[in-house]
């Protein structure tokens, strides 16, 4: 691991003092660093340590409810969870926002002397033509599977009336009785 030069106490200052505008009292820390992650993880690959960005951080009153001054390791593991996608109704909502087409684009028909120029993008010789093709599995029919059938068990044995001993074991053995 390269080792980074230590910052003197007027330029952790100078970052402190860029932190300061983008905190409001009172915020949350975790979204916070979910939304300025991207900024701190810049400057540590720049030519800031995780424990000179800590410093300025907590310089700049950016600190959790305790007060307890940021200590690099911890500012690392915080910035690396808040990167991990959101869970539940949030995370859900979030990927549906980013999940929307986005919109068509339109261009004006083509003429016979652009020869095609004004085709959209992704449409193909035939204008009728779906804009894509589904996928279809290899070795597969189309036909959904037929639902399995459990075997049925056997119907239950009737038990032997009750009969002579020595006229069970002839029959066994093939005798008559």
């Amino acid at each position: 691991m390269p080792y980074k030069r230590t910052p003197t106490d007027p330029e952790i200052d100078e970052l402190a003092a860029r932190f300061k505008p983008l905190w409001r009292s009172g915020e949350v820390v975790r979204p916070w660093l979910r939304k300025h992650g991207v900024m701190l993880t810049g400057l540590v690959h720049d030519d800031w340590s995780w424990a000179s960005v800590a410093a300025a951080l907590t310089r700049a009153g950016i600190t959790y409810r305790t007060g307890h001054p940021w200590q690099a390791e911890v500012l690392r593991a915080e910035v690396g969870k808040a990167r991990k996608p959101l869970k539940g109704a949030l995370a859900r909502a979030a990927v549906i926002q980013h999940a929307t087409p986005p919109a068509a684009v339109v261009t004006a028909p083509a003429t016979a002397g652009d020869a095609g120029a004004g085709a959209g993008v992704g449409m193909g010789a035939d204008a009728d033509e779906p804009e894509f093709k589904f996928a279809k599995l290899a070795n597969w029919s189309g036909t959904p599977y037929a639902p399995i059938k459990r075997p049925q068990p056997a119907p239950p044995v009737e038990p032997l009336p009750a009969a002579d001993v020595d006229a069970v074991i002839a029959r066994l053995l093939g005798r008559k009785p």
